[in-house]
């Protein structure tokens, strides 16, 4: 694949971006003000897996299962490295000097940086549960079973409120926060 490392790394770096836009979010629920430090690591990795999630089916459309699984393996290996041994202020010089505002306060927490060990573990427990989910309802069916409602559940219940359908919605809506960076996604996997 040609400009495997550059692209590798833009998609790191939207990662990072799309996370710390919803998690700003996420903070803004007043749900989540009586949350703990470990309950919102918890919530981070969700937001960074969900959007590697989309992007492995972007990929998967774009170069085919052989070209996806290429990349999401360096994604995947690049970001743990970033979350396991980065700062809050400069992500690094990989990264051109982004500065992530709500996430580089995790980026520094030792607990955020323990998590990161299991990060591929988790990340591929995530992978193969969200593989069976569709991005929309069946015709007739309501949203459970789908991507973003699923999705929003596990927040929830990682919340403590499994079935409050304020926090569900409002997660759902958060989860497509990567649609946001479409343009920087498509930049990021030209040739």
């Amino acid at each position: 694949m040609k400009n495997k490392e550059k692209k590798a790394q833009g998609l790191v770096n939207i990662t990072l971006v799309a996370t710390d836009a919803a998690i700003k979010h996420v903070l803004e629920m007043e749900e989540a003000s009586e949350l703990s430090s470990s309950i919102m690591d918890d919530i981070v990795y969700e937001f960074i897996i969900f959007n590697l999630h989309q992007f492995n089916r972007l990929l998967f459309d774009k170069f085919g299962e052989n070209g996806r699984n290429e990349l999401m393996d360096d994604v995947v290996a690049k970001l743990q490295k970033h979350l396991i041994s980065s700062s809050s202020e400069v992500l690094s010089k990989d990264d051109a000097n982004l500065t992530v505002d709500i996430l580089g306060n995790y980026l520094q927490s030792d607990n955020f940086h323990s998590k990161a060990k299991n990060f591929i573990s988790l990340y591929n427990e995530r992978e193969a549960e969200y593989s069976h989910y569709n991005e929309e309802p069946e015709k007739g069916k309501g949203l459970a079973g789908t991507l973003l409602w699923e999705f929003g559940k596990k927040i929830a219940d990682i919340m403590g409120k499994e079935y409050d359908l304020s926090i569900i919605m409002k997660t759902q809506q958060l989860g497509i926060s990567y649609t946001f960076f479409a343009d920087r996604i498509k930049e990021a996997l030209e040739d």
